[in-house]
């Protein structure tokens, strides 16, 4: 089953559990190659700091590639959510997209993270009430492009731009951070 293969619904209902946290250059870029290649910024400390004060005490969520991407820290102790696109490999700790909302329904009392791909992110962002975007200061290079470049999906326009947080422009990125009106979907 293809993870962004669901029902057809009129209109979804977003989880006030649910919250998207990523990050991508100037211009979109948020993977190289087939997310395994790396980030397009390489290591970056600050961020990486503001990522995981997104993420603290939350259940992450991610596609299969991008949970074996992450560092160990980000994995140590942390309960997470994998979503699979696979047929008959949905299990506890692997999820396809209905299996996960369904999880996240039951949940209502845990925080939830959805922390990528690019797949997982267009499956999940309509149910995420809150989605913090990392704007990181790197171009996308010839290289990139030639490794393959995965482009972060675009924030709709149900999303309500909240505020933008400029305090780490000096560590080399700006966060925006947008926010859906729950009560008028």
């Amino acid at each position: 089953m293809n993870i962004l293969a669901m029902p057809a619904q009129r209109r979804t209902t977003v989880l006030p559990n649910l919250s998207a946290v990523w990050a991508q250059t100037y211009d979109g870029a948020m993977g190289i190659g087939d997310g395994s290649a790396g980030l397009p910024w390489g290591k970056h400390a600050a961020e990486l700091e503001h990522f995981y004060a997104q993420v603290e005490g939350t259940i992450l969520v991610a596609g299969s590639t991008t949970m074996d991407t992450l560092p160990p820290r980000a994995r140590l102790g942390r309960r997470f959510i994998r979503l699979t696109s696979q047929p008959g490999k949905a299990d506890i700790g692997h999820l396809d997209v209905q299996g996960a909302v369904e999880r996240m329904r039951q949940d209502a009392h845990e925080r939830f993270t959805l922390i990528g791909g690019r797949r997982a992110l267009i499956a999940l962002l309509p149910y995420c009430s809150m989605a913090t975007v990392s704007h990181i200061g790197v171009k996308t290079t010839k290289a990139m492009l030639r490794a393959g470049v995965v482009m972060a999906p675009p924030v709709g326009r149900d999303w309500d731009y909240d505020y933008v947080s400029m305090e780490n422009i000096r560590q080399g990125f700006y966060v925006k951070t947008y926010v859906r009106d729950t009560n008028n979907l």
